[in-house]
């Protein structure tokens, strides 16, 4: 059975690139804001989220210290994708519970492996 991963990214060429990288491998769930992944995980428990850090109203920092503080989510695999590298912002990420970084523009070799790690 293909393992469910949350994709909070509001860029659409990303999602298209997310996707045509990862379908064949995860069931993918595509939220487009954070506050699509609140809906979402009111009904859905996945394996893995990974979200954008800069996204509009609510960061992906947010939605991680948000989401840790249910006890469901709390040992889910957090993996960050962002173009900003800036320490006090992945120190941020780390602080509420990241479990990774991709950094933007990412190689999908890097990608898939940082995932399978974190899944397996």
């Amino acid at each position: 059975m293909k393992k469910t991963i949350v994709i909070a990214e509001d860029n659409e060429l990303n999602i298209t690139i997310l996707d045509g990288i990862l379908k064949e491998t995860y069931n993918l769930i595509i939220a487009r804001s954070a506050e699509e992944v609140y809906k979402i995980v009111q009904t859905e428990t996945p394996d893995l989220f990974l979200f954008d850090i800069v996204m509009s109203k609510i960061s992906g920092i947010d939605l991680c210290k948000t989401l840790r503080k249910d006890k469901s989510f709390e040992n889910i695999p957090v993996v960050f994708m962002t173009a900003v590298q800036d320490k006090k912002i992945y120190d941020s990420a780390f602080k509420v519970g990241a479990s990774a970084f991709i950094a933007k523009p990412f190689k999908s070799s890097d990608l898939k492996r940082t995932l399978s790690q974190l899944l397996s």
